[in-house]
């Protein structure tokens, strides 16, 4: 019998689209803490990488990728009013699939919103409609008359996010360790958490070792993203 805590019975079918690090890092632990059954779990992926571990769970594997000709083809059989889409993929545009979502009457997650390919480097396209902050207002754009709709949430792991605190941590750390004295602008824009002092005496003060090499400080926001958060 697990020892982990099911945080929630879920009684429909999860679409997992995408199966690369971070889908195969968060597959396990969709099926440790939510009531789902791995039969009612499928995932959808451009490439084979990924299929021992998903072998191993007992999940199904299709692999395809998604396009804007077959993505209907493809994901409409293993979606259904209730069910559950998880977006991990890149180059699946996150707009098409939230709608998908919606007509099927299917709740929506991504980790940030994605165009189709090309998206964000077609040279033929103004460089101001391939950033993201444009994808994003695109996404806004969908709320109007959607009120009633499927919970959609996109960027997901943006701030606030469970990689945001370590990277920031990380990032402050770098910043006090190679420069000689902290710099105010680039610790207001890592946030408050982080440009915080920490006085003497603090357990949680970090010592200062100066003139530590970056690659230490990079290592140090490694060890941040694998050792705090992946271990939990």
């Amino acid at each position: 019998m697990s020892s982990h805590k099911v945080h929630v019975e879920f009684p429909s079918r999860i679409l997992i689209v995408g199966f690369g690090s971070i889908g195969q890092g968060i597959l396990p632990l969709i099926l440790r803490h939510v009531g789902v059954p791995p039969e009612r779990v499928s995932i959808v992926t451009a490439d084979e990488r990924g299929r021992a571990v998903a072998a191993e769970f007992g999940v199904k594997l299709i692999c395809e990728t998604l396009t804007r000709q077959s993505f209907r083809r493809v994901l409409n059989p293993l979606l259904g009013r209730g069910d559950f889409l998880l977006n991990v993929s890149v180059d699946v545009a996150s707009i098409a699939l939230i709608k998908l979502c919606w007509e099927k009457g299917a709740m929506y997650l991504d980790t940030c919103i994605e165009p189709w390919p090309g998206g964000y480097t077609d040279p033929t396209v103004p460089a101001a409609r391939r950033t993201n902050l444009c994808a994003a207002r695109g996404g806004v754009a969908l709320r109007p008359g959607n009120a009633r709709a499927p919970t959609a949430v996109a960027h997901a792991w943006r701030k606030p996010g469970p990689r945001v605190a370590p990277c920031e941590t990380g990032a402050a750390d770098i910043a006090t360790d190679t420069a000689p004295t902290p710099q105010p602008a680039i610790a207001r824009r890592l946030g408050r958490s982080c440009a915080a002092p920490r006085r003497e005496g603090d357990p949680h003060r970090r010592a200062r070792h100066t003139g530590v090499a970056r690659a230490q400080g990079a290592e140090r926001v490694r060890q941040h993203l694998v050792g705090r958060w992946l271990r939990q």
